[in-house]
């Protein structure tokens, strides 16, 4: 499962868990796993969930998370098993037609599925879906316009939740185990997303006590491949955000972004430290009652 870490590799891979441990991969990807998925009983909304690679393969636990989320707000999620990778590394490496063949693969899926909304737990998934699938189908006759319905869907999963509990809707949460909390903002979610009050408001609903560190929006040094291709800058990167996280006092640091989990998890891991890191949503679903 992903609780297992990998610590040491061969010499041509070492830069990958430069200073970081790295967590193995699923035993069984999140798409395998869709017959464990609770069903609500009253169904309100459809929403189609876009797993994102690291969710599908590495933290399949966050896509079960937003399932149990959905399920006592009576929706239903739906996951497209046509959906592909969000194209972003693909297009940030240069190869743009390849990540428009994934933008036209995941639209038709989403289409298919017949949902009323869209979401995800990878911020930077969420930027690719709402913003750059737009832009890499703008010039095309017969998918522009798809995009655009595509990416008006198209939700952060804190901010889907937070917005409809504001709104009145309750979750049902159980006394919590963690004495402080603190909180990462991942760049993609508070930069291009512009979200960084939902999760805090979420996690406050949850009855944690929330302390801030001095730099909360301080990239963490991940940056997807940055941290493979240039491990020598992105190590003292993540040693800023570790020596952050401490001086909170917290015993737990929540964010919003598999990728940072990865970077601050493995990082917190090597180093030994007591703290936990954890995505959002799994903060909130262990807290709901089955």
């Amino acid at each position: 499962g992903s609780e297992h870490k990998i610590r040491h590799l061969p010499l041509f891979l070492a830069g990958l868990t430069e200073g970081r441990s790295l967590p193995a991969l699923a035993d069984q990807p999140f798409r395998e796993q869709l017959d464990q998925l609770p069903k609500p009983e009253t169904v309100t909304a459809r929403v189609g969930f876009f797993g994102g690679c690291l969710v599908d393969f590495v933290y399949p636990s966050l896509g079960l998370a937003t399932a149990k989320i959905l399920q006592h707000m009576d929706m239903q999620l739906i996951y497209p098993l046509e959906q592909a990778c969000c194209g972003v590394p693909a297009g940030h490496l240069g190869a743009v037609e390849a990540a428009a063949r994934m933008a036209k693969q995941n639209i038709e899926a989403f289409e298919k599925a017949g949902v009323d909304y869209i979401v995800t737990v990878c911020p930077t998934c969420t930027q690719a879906l709402k913003y750059e699938f737009v832009e890499l189908l703008e010039n095309d006759p017969v998918w522009a316009q798809r995009a655009r319905d595509f990416a008006a869907k198209v939700h952060d999963f804190s901010q889907f939740v937070a917005q409809r509990t504001s709104n009145g809707e309750t979750l049902d949460l159980a006394v919590n185990c963690y004495k402080r909390v603190t909180y990462h903002d991942s760049c993609h979610l508070r930069r291009t997303l512009g979200v960084y009050q939902e999760p805090r408001e979420l996690i406050k609903t949850a009855g944690l006590t929330l302390v801030e560190m001095t730099w909360p929006d301080r990239c963490c040094g991940f940056g997807g491949s940055y941290s493979i291709r240039y491990p020598e800058l992105s190590k003292p990167i993540l040693k800023a955000k570790l020596d952050d996280i401490r001086q909170t006092g917290a015993d737990l640091v929540a964010m919003d972004c598999p990728g940072c989990l990865m970077q601050i998890g493995g990082g917190l891991d090597q180093t030994g430290d007591k703290i936990k890191a954890k995505h959002t949503v799994e903060l909130i679903a262990e807290r709901l009652p089955d």
